[in-house]
């Protein structure tokens, strides 16, 4: 390895925390060894290996292997100004867009975001917002979402507002969109989604979760909103994890989420769907506990932070950390910082290069995310956003039938097959999933199982999905062409692809259409139901939920049979601090015409969006007297 930063490389194996387990070994090194960046806040790795980071002089510049650094795009032609110019701008949040060739770049002084072709090193300043961009990403749809960290004016302020607001909280910051049909016109139209945010940073988008994750550092927290991605709103706000100070926001390939902290000189990763932090990155755990406690101390009191950012603040590293640059497949990662080089990172989870596991749940949430958009019930418009996000451009979807091979791009499939699913309420689920992967080519072979109705009559039908996939340069592994075939008298599905899990019969399946309507009518009622006890503190509802002799088990130690005893556990999750709940039904069967057994995924939260607890549910529900009634309810 190139000369490792003295302080660093004695740092001691077991010296970092992870509260969700041991601390990884960490080796690193300063990158280029010998410095030469100028506030490189952020950036990408290019296909080619180099490195594209914010540059105070150029705009951008790149960092070849070897530690050359050399200037990418004609930033001066697309109006980029340095200092002592008071307009000058200042690269900040850089991020890839769908296409795996252009990438946004945010200003943070100057209010402007600029489109850079990877390929042609052609730069073109996009929008021009009234106060600094912090970090800017695309979604599939072409849309555009930023975030305001403050109002900062363009001119000789800007930046000592900026970093007024870091200093105490003010609640100016805010996230934006531009609409597609907006991105590209000469003053594209942007709408706030979100307000009043203490100093909102880093901003990452999670198609398969249908989640978007905003760091608001001033708060010490991340937070979390559903994406509508038909309309492109927001809701669904919840505090995904409070972490010391989030900067940059990095979604990894293999589903988390990485985050920087300046303050605490430390990278996080963040597992979205419980919560759970854990520390990939501290070069001085001991002295960061200090800064931290420091910290909080001062924001109890109101007093300014800003007299922390010192080099004793950051040593050993070469500035203030303020973003991870995460590579596109097996490599190492860099924390990006304010200093005059980057610190190269081998060995931090996810990216050991024997780690085939990671790209292959990234893989199988991609597959999970096409079987779920073209589900649903009879009469339910599908997610043609979240599905198109899910395929590489020019992808091609063709079946193997009788007369030969039938087939086109996304938008064709698209548009052969949404009438008859919205009118079948069509629902397709995965039996046995085979996944190998080389490099960043992969191959799964996804046998079915869809079911259906047609002028009342229930069907069911199999067969085999081959998926090719490409990853990314933004890490996402996407399907590059899919090819099927439908099982028939000459090719049943063979032993080894129909899997073991018991399903459910056409033959069993009685009046499907309104079976399925009304256990999800029973579903909706009962997520209702409990949202409204555990909100008025009244029970009395939630009781009337449970069949007589009903079972309810709330963990692995304890099941209670008698009605006083369940509703004595209610009471006590209304009197909490418990003021809302996602109940996500993961899955229905039907076991005769009055029982199915529903399995399901919750969480409860404060009224502050933190994260009580969760976990799974097993659920049998009875029709007793012609209602639906939880028989047995089990937890963990």
């Amino acid at each position: 390895m190139i000369a490792v930063l003295a302080a660093l490389s004695s740092l001691p194996a077991g010296a970092t925390t992870d509260e969700t387990g041991p601390p990884p070994l960490v080796q690193v090194e300063r990158f280029p060894a010998d410095g030469g960046l100028t506030h490189a806040e952020d950036g990408v790795v290019l296909p080619d290996g180099r490195l594209l980071v914010g540059d105070w002089k150029h705009g951008l510049v790149t960092i070849a292997p070897d530690g050359t650094i050399a200037p990418f795009g004609d930033f001066a032609a697309a109006g980029f100004r340095t200092k002592p110019d008071p307009l000058w701008n200042s690269p900040n949040g850089i991020a890839w867009e769908p296409d795996g060739r252009h990438v946004l770049v945010a200003d943070i002084t100057g209010g402007h975001i600029y489109r850079v072709d990877t390929v042609t090193q052609s730069v073109a300043r996009i929008y021009d917002h009234p106060f600094g961009v912090n970090a800017a990403i695309r979604d599939s749809s072409g849309a555009i979402w930023f975030t305001q960290s403050t109002r900062n004016a363009p001119g000789a302020g800007s930046e000592s507002r900026m970093f007024a607001a870091a200093d105490r909280p003010m609640g100016d910051g805010s996230v934006w969109r531009i609409a597609p049909d907006e991105v590209g016109k000469p003053v594209p139209r942007a709408v706030k989604l979100v307000d009043r945010l203490d100093f909102a940073n880093g901003i990452a988008l999670d198609a398969q979760r249908g989640r978007l994750y905003v760091a608001e550092i001033v708060a010490s927290r991340v937070l979390s909103f559903a994406v509508d991605s038909a309309s492109g709103t927001l809701g669904d706000r919840r505090v995904l994890a409070r972490v010391t100070t989030p900067d940059n926001l990095e979604l990894a390939a293999d589903g988390m989420l990485w985050a920087a902290s300046p303050f605490a000189n430390a990278i996080y990763r963040i597992d979205p769907d419980s919560g759970a932090v854990g520390t990939v990155f501290n070069p001085d755990p001991a002295k960061s506990a200090r800064m931290v406690a420091e910290l909080e101390r001062r924001q109890a009191a109101g007093e300014p932070l800003l007299p922390l950012l010192s080099p004793e603040l950051w040593a050993p590293m070469p500035g203030l950390v303020t973003g991870v640059i995460l590579p596109s497949g097996t490599g190492p990662a860099y924390v990006s910082g304010l200093g005059d080089a980057l610190v190269q990172l081998e060995g931090a989870p996810g990216l050991d290069n024997a780690d085939v596991e990671a790209a292959r749940r990234d893989i199988q949430r991609t597959i999970d995310t096409v079987y779920a958009a073209i589900s649903g019930p009879a009469g339910s418009s599908r997610d043609w956003n979240a599905f198109r996000s899910m395929f590489s451009e020019g992808a091609r979807l063709f079946t193997i039938t009788r007369e030969g091979m039938r087939g086109g791009g996304v938008e064709d499939y698209i548009a052969l097959s949404d009438k008859a699913l919205v009118s079948y309420g069509f629902r397709e689920e995965e039996l046995i999933n085979r996944i190998d992967v080389y490099g960043k080519l992969a191959q799964a072979w996804s046998s079915y199982e869809g079911h259906f109705v047609r002028d009342g009559e229930p069907g069911r039908v199999r067969g085999i999905n081959g998926f090719q996939l490409q990853q990314h340069a933004d890490v996402r592994w996407r399907v590059h062409s899919l090819l099927w075939q439908q099982e028939n008298a000459e090719f049943p599905l063979p032993d080894s692809m129909a899997g073991n899990r018991r399903q459910l019969d056409a033959s069993a399946s009685v009046e499907a259409p309104k079976a399925d309507r009304e256990i999800e009518e029973v579903l909706e009622h009962r997520t209702r139901v409990i949202l409204e006890g555990i909100r008025s503190d009244d029970v009395s509802g939630i009781m009337a939920l449970y069949a007589p002799g009903a079972l309810y088990a709330a963990d692995s130690s304890t099941l209670l049979s008698k009605p006083e005893a369940i509703e004595a556990f209610w009471v006590e999750v209304a009197a909490s601090d418990a003021q809302d709940a996602t109940l996500d039904v993961l899955r229905i069967e039907q076991l005769a015409p009055d029982a199915f057994v529903e399995i399901q995924k919750y969480a409860v939260f404060n009224a502050s969006g933190e994260r009580l607890f969760g976990g799974y549910a097993s659920l049998l529900w009875r029709k007793i007297g012609g209602r639906w009634l939880i028989a047995a309810d089990v937890s963990n």
